[in-house]
């Protein structure tokens, strides 16, 4: 099942981009990803 891990990937992304804008000062690797 690859669906779950797009999911996975998909929830990890928004996270990412969520905390990314709280601190805008780190650079974030999970967005390269």
């Amino acid at each position: 099942m690859q669906n779950v891990e797009c999911t996975v990937v998909i929830v990890l992304r928004t996270i990412g981009a969520m905390r990314g804008r709280a601190a805008r000062g780190r650079p974030s690797q999970s967005e390269t990803r």
